[in-house]
């Protein structure tokens, strides 16, 4: 990541940008939730972009099932 990377707040919408403001954002957020995240399929799209299909289970801390799904995510 560059030092002005620029990340969504998925559990709270908007964007935190830069280093520490992410790893702020992330430590506090893997306190407050039990994420697991499995890769499902790793592919190259158009450009050379890379494409990751993974299942993703987001618990709360009470083993309450907030989200479970499949996401896909593009990267250069």
């Amino acid at each position: 990541m560059t030092r002005d990377v620029s990340w969504p707040q998925a559990s709270e919408g908007g964007k935190v940008a830069g280093w520490e403001a992410i790893r702020a954002n992330w430590t506090r957020q893997w306190g407050e939730f039990d994420p697991h995240v499995e890769p499902l399929a790793i592919t190259e799209g158009e450009g050379g972009k890379v494409r990751v299909r993974v299942h993703q289970l987001v618990k709360n801390l009470q083993g309450e099932v907030l989200s479970d799904s499949e996401v896909l995510r593009y990267s250069l």
